[in-house]
């Protein structure tokens, strides 16, 4: 039997990892159950920017979520940081916020 487009190449059956940045428990909980739930992914929280920094040397996340808002180092900080680490350059990610910043006027 040859193997075709019906069965799934090596990289569509390892399961990937969804990183999630966010400091509020109660909003990283949720998100990393509805992906369990919701997806083929498994989702891995952390709570700030240097634990993010920590967990992409053990891990390659196939997507970033962000909170925007987090201590010491803010969701767009922690993107420019991660996408300018050799090898997470094109991993996609989707900064969230619960609170957006007051804009200036």
């Amino acid at each position: 039997m040859s193997q075709g487009k019906e069965h799934p190449s090596d990289d569509e059956a390892t399961v990937k990892t969804v990183l999630v940045v966010e400091d509020d428990t109660g909003i990283g909980s949720f998100l990393v159950q509805a992906i369990s739930q919701e997806t083929p992914h498994h989702a891995m929280l952390v709570a700030d920017g240097l634990q993010a920094i920590k967990a992409v040397s053990n891990i390659k996340p196939s997507l970033f979520i962000l909170d925007y808002q987090l201590p010491r180092m803010n969701g767009l900080e922690l993107y420019d940081h991660l996408h300018a680490t050799e090898g997470l350059e094109h991993i996609p990610a989707i900064v969230i916020s619960a609170r957006l910043p007051k804009s200036e006027k």
